[in-house]
C-alpha cells in the first residue's frame, strides 16, 4: 500500500472508533450498526478509487461489493421495508450488476461487461416487481441470509490471513 492510502484508511478507522466511543457515551445519537454500514460504504468507495488507479479488476469487484453491501445494510436498518421477501434477491442481483458496470467503466472496450450489467439490472427489477413467492426466491433468500450470518467469521479469517501474510 502507498503511504497516502494507509493514511486514508487510518483516518477512516480513527473516525469509526471515535464515532463508536461517542455513541457508547450517548454524545451522538448513532447506532453501531449505522456506523459500521457507513464505514463499510466509505471503505468501498476508497478501495474502488484505489482499484481504478491500479487497474485491478478483483479489487474493484470486492470494493464495489463492499460499498453496495454497506448501502443495502444501511437501508435495511433505517427504513421500514414491508415486502422484504424479494429484497435479498434484488440486492444480490443489483450488487452483481453494479460490479459488472464498474468493470465496464474500467475497461470500456469490453462490451460484455455492459451487456451483463444491463441484463442483471433487468433481472433485479424483474425479481422485485414480478416474483412474489417462488421456490427460487426462498432458496436465494435463505442462502443470502446464511452468508450474511457468517460474514463476521469470513472477515475474521481474512484479517488473520492478512496479518500472517504481512509477517512473511
Amino acid at each position: 500500500m502507498k503511504r497516502n492510502e494507509i493514511i486514508i484508511f487510518s483516518v477512516l478507522l480513527v473516525i469509526t472508533g471515535l464515532l463508536i466511543l461517542l455513541s457508547e457515551f450517548n454524545v451522538v445519537n448513532i447506532t453501531i450498526e449505522e456506523i459500521l454500514t457507513m464505514d463499510i460504504s466509505a471503505f468501498g468507495i476508497l478501495t474502488v478509487y484505489i482499484g481504478f488507479e491500479r487497474g485491478s479488476r478483483a479489487l474493484i469487484s470486492i470494493a464495489s461489493t463492499s460499498f453496495m453491501t454497506g448501502i443495502f445494510l444501511f437501508i435495511l436498518n433505517n427504513y421500514e421495508i414491508f415486502t422484504n421477501a424479494n429484497i435479498y434477491t434484488f440486492a444480490l442481483l443489483f450488487i452483481a450488476a453494479t460490479n459488472f458496470f464498474l468493470l465496464f467503466i474500467d475497461n470500456p472496450k469490453s462490451s460484455s461487461f455492459l451487456f451483463s450489467s444491463i441484463l442483471i439490472y433487468i433481472a433485479a427489477v424483474f425479481s422485485i416487481t414480478w416474483l412474489e413467492e417462488s421456490y427460487i426466491v426462498y432458496l436465494s433468500n435463505g442462502l443470502i441470509k446464511m452468508v450474511i450470518s457468517y460474514w463476521p467469521l469470513f472477515l475474521l479469517f481474512f484479517g488473520i490471513n492478512l496479518v500472517v501474510d504481512s509477517k512473511k
